[in-house]
């Protein structure tokens, strides 16, 4: 059991701006720095899970370089 914080925010995904609630938990250890869950995306997007970077440029920044 870990203790996290709860932040409200706005994420942009491709060209949408979307007000979410994110939960905060160290995934230095993981793969990936950040999970988009289907919550947020249900009804806003289609995912084809065959497809990657299909948004425009990559950004190859991680939150880390943000901090």
């Amino acid at each position: 059991m870990e203790e996290r914080y709860i932040i409200k925010t706005i994420i942009k995904l491709g060209k949408k701006s979307i007000r979410t609630t994110l939960s905060l938990s160290d995934r230095e250890n993981m793969r990936y720095p950040v999970l988009i869950g289907r919550r947020l995306l249900k009804g806003k997007f289609i995912v084809d899970a065959n497809k990657i970077h299909t948004g425009g440029l990559r950004i190859d920044k991680t939150i880390n370089d943000y901090i």
